[in-house]
């Protein structure tokens, strides 16, 4: 699945991968514009987050892709070019850049079963345009 554009006009575009007939289709559009925003898919429903000066946050039930995005809480800040991964069956999101152009190094976790989000222990680094990746159950804020 791509989620989001490049800037120029395709901000609500979302794609997924036919592999039987080897295309990309289109689906449902996002409610917001996305551009550099980040997605996990956490059972059965993928979760998009951030982008050009947003904190807002989507979730698409993959079994109902017709019924299209739903908005979930925000985040707690703005953020472009983050990374995001599942922990423990919740979203991950760290770094990127917030709505005034400074780097982040903060983290937070959405938690979908009561749909709020928490700030976690902060990366030591401020990062953006880079990936995150969750083992057995944590994450290597160094």
């Amino acid at each position: 699945m791509i989620v989001g554009g490049n800037g120029y006009g395709t901000e609500k575009l979302v794609q997924i991968y036919d592999v039987v007939g080897k295309h990309l289709r289109e689906i449902r559009s996002t409610l917001y514009e996305r551009n550099g925003s980040t997605s996990v898919k956490i059972n059965n429903h993928v979760y998009t987050a951030g982008g050009d000066e947003t904190n807002f946050v989507e979730r698409l039930n993959l079994n109902q892709v017709d019924d299209g995005w739903y908005k979930v809480a925000s985040m707690n800040k703005q953020r472009q070019f983050a990374a995001s991964a599942v922990l423990n069956d919740q979203m991950c999101v760290a770094g990127g850049r917030d709505g005034g152009n400074n780097i982040l190094s903060s983290v937070e976790l959405y938690n979908p079963v009561v749909n709020t989000w928490t700030n976690i222990a902060s990366m030591q680094t401020k990062r953006r345009l880079h990936a995150l990746v969750c083992y057995n159950g944590w994450y290597n804020k160094y």
